[in-house]
């Protein structure tokens, strides 16, 4: 967009500007994106209020009722704030930015230069669906026509089955997940989950405490270096003590146009026999990702504070992640101003091996030497918004005056591509960019997002500042950036 249509876009909302019904959504749960929602139940967890898991998004709705009693009362606060409403909602949402949407957190931002987006969803007792068509007039990933945000789902016996294109966080982070975030774009998939996350009544199962379990098998893009690739994702999370949560994750990138789909391939990628040989051969018909991370929160007085890592290896070596990036994390809650915060300070490192000095291995993490697109969806890293070989701090906060009026913002430092190479290929006659760093940058970057009703639906601005522009494979942000979304219930 030109700064002239932007001052036209800017000059009709502010137009609209006041303080109008919130726009009302039907979602079945909570998902990234939502932060209001995440911060809510996260608090309601650490401060021993709320029977459920709260490092998985999304996350069904109804673990809000999951309160635990006071007395002899249920405190129905929170399923009223997060409830939902069963039935159908339309909307249609108009959005864009000035440059390449480069660094995502779990709150999200604008994607691409122009898109209009179409929602219509439906909620019923035990099945859900939305069909979500956008157009996208100038994509950097070839893709005009969309679906993202389009589902079918339905639920048996506490388990949510479902297919469509949904973003996933798994982790505690707020700026990162180091194994699946929404970063890139919703591949289409078929899921498994588990719905109700409280304590299951079984002996066998119930010393895990609140647990959740997903999986899903989606179908990666064609044009990559080896097209039409499987992503199958699984992931178990449980707090087996209050205030701690355990999660482990594997990601499996197989099949796909001219590599081993057979079941044998397949159970040597699940084993983990598609590593490196006793010889050191290369062997592996399968690229995988393993992780576990920890949380533990725990309130003092109305606030609440958490400590928490992630760890994510390439490969396994005695069952547990090998060739290592990290993650370390703290945040907390506040009240000022009239309204409520969440803050977080976090930290990643990307070059596996190097945080505690170890034999660093450049251009390792994320990559593979067969599917060299690497663990990436249309340009996009699955994981990290900072991609390989990075290292970042990032010190953000959210302020909530009101659940559907919230201000964001993010300070970042971060040294890009340290080792300044580039192993990634995208593979022949491709036109999808890639969010890639070309080589090595050190940037400071700010971001401010602002998002409040209007008298005609809800508005999100957006603002982002660089110390330097940064430069992309295959385009650049620039020092001064903004987005725009407007969201207009039908």
């Amino acid at each position: 967009m030109t700064l002239k249509h932007w001052a036209l876009v800017s000059g009709a909302v502010a137009c609209l500007n006041g303080l109008g019904s919130p726009l009302v959504l039907a979602s079945p749960w909570v998902e990234p994106g939502d932060a209001y929602g995440r911060f809510r139940l996260q608090q309601a967890a650490d401060q021993g209020r709320l029977d459920a898991t709260v490092t998985t998004w999304p996350l069904a709705r109804s673990n809000a009722r999951n309160t635990r009693p006071s007395g002899e009362s249920r405190d129905q606060s929170l399923w009223n704030d997060l409830a939902g409403n069963i039935g159908g909602s339309a909307r249609v949402t108009f959005s864009g930015r000035t440059a390449p949407d480069f660094v995502r957190g779990f709150g999200g931002s604008v994607r691409t230069a122009g898109e209009v987006d179409s929602t219509l969803e439906y909620i019923g007792d035990t099945w859900a669906l939305a069909l979500s068509p956008s157009y996208v007039p100038d994509p950097a990933d070839d893709e005009k026509l969309r679906l993202d945000g389009s589902y079918l789902a339905t639920t048996f016996h506490n388990w949510t089955a479902g297919a469509g294109y949904i973003d996933r966080w798994w982790g505690p982070g707020w700026q990162s997940s180091l194994i699946l975030s929404d970063n890139a774009r919703p591949a289409p998939s078929v899921w498994l989950d588990r719905r109700n996350t409280d304590t299951s009544s079984s002996p066998w199962l119930s010393w895990l405490g609140p647990w959740q379990f997903t999986g899903f098998v989606s179908r990666l893009e064609s044009e990559r270096y080896v097209p039409d690739a499987n992503l199958i994702g699984m992931r178990l999370n449980f707090r087996p003590l209050d205030g701690l949560e355990v999660g482990f994750s594997r990601l499996i990138q197989w099949g796909g146009e001219g590599q081993p789909q057979s079941l044998s391939s397949f159970w040597d990628s699940f084993t983990g026999k598609d590593n490196y040989g006793s010889n050191g051969e290369r062997q592996d018909p399968g690229n995988q990702l393993g992780g576990i991370d920890l949380r533990y929160g725990f309130s003092v007085s109305e606030r609440t504070f958490g400590l928490y890592t992630q760890v994510v290896g390439e490969d396994e070596a005695g069952y547990l992640p090998s060739r290592k990036v990290y993650q370390l994390g703290f945040d907390w809650t506040s009240r000022l101003l009239g309204g409520q915060q969440q803050w977080y300070l976090e930290g990643v490192d990307t070059l596996s091996e190097s945080l505690f000095g170890g034999d660093s291995r450049p251009n390792y993490a994320y990559e593979h030497f067969n599917y060299r697109s690497g663990m990436r969806y249309l340009g996009r890293n699955l994981a990290t918004t900072f991609d390989s070989d990075a290292r970042a701090v990032t010190l953000g906060v959210y302020h909530f005056s009101a659940p559907e009026v919230q201000w964001q913002l993010a300070l970042t430092w971060a040294d890009l591509n340290r080792e300044g190479g580039v192993r990634f290929n995208k593979g022949a006659g491709t036109e999808v960019d890639y969010a890639v760093p070309a080589f090595n940058q050190e940037v400071v970057m700010l971001q401010i997002s602002h998002t409040r009703p209007v008298a005609v639906g809800e508005i999100t601005v957006q603002i982002g500042l660089l110390s330097d522009d940064v430069v992309l494979a295959d385009d650049r942000v620039s020092e001064l950036s903004g987005a725009l979304e407007w969201r207009i219930p039908l």
